[in-house]
């Protein structure tokens, strides 16, 4: 039964697939109206406004989910040992922070020093 939906399923992406190369609907194809919108000024000045915009928001979550993984690894041992000064740092990485600065991840309230830990989570559920 399982295949025969797979079956099914790829027939009918590849009759989606050939009618939108093939069949014309107006003087372009489907894919051809598709190409041409995609590459209008409209467009391109709306996908620099969205990479515009988002730039900030997934440096932050670059940053967040890369000092989560850190964590992890440092709880589990799975990673360089945190104390070991030899591991070479790689390009783009910036050095480990001086001793009065916050970790990754970390940030302080000013008036009581007190560390606030940011550990992002995620909640991936799949359900059949």
């Amino acid at each position: 039964m399982q295949l025969l939906k797979s079956l099914m399923s790829l027939a009918m992406i590849a009759a989606v697939v050939y009618v939108g190369a093939t069949v014309p609907l107006g003087n372009k194809t489907l894919f051809g109206h598709f190409s041409a919108i995609w590459g209008s000024d409209e467009a391109q000045q709306l996908v620099d406004g969205v990479r515009e915009s988002s730039g900030p928001m997934l440096d932050k979550l670059d940053r967040a989910v890369t000092a989560g993984v850190e964590e992890a690894r440092r709880q589990t041992g799975d990673g360089p040992d945190p104390a070991d000064d030899a591991t070479p740092v790689a390009r783009g990485d910036d050095p480990a922070p001086a001793e009065n600065e916050p970790a990754p991840g970390t940030a302080t309230d000013g008036d009581n020093a007190a560390d606030i830990e940011i550990r992002p989570q995620i909640d991936i559920r799949v359900t059949p």
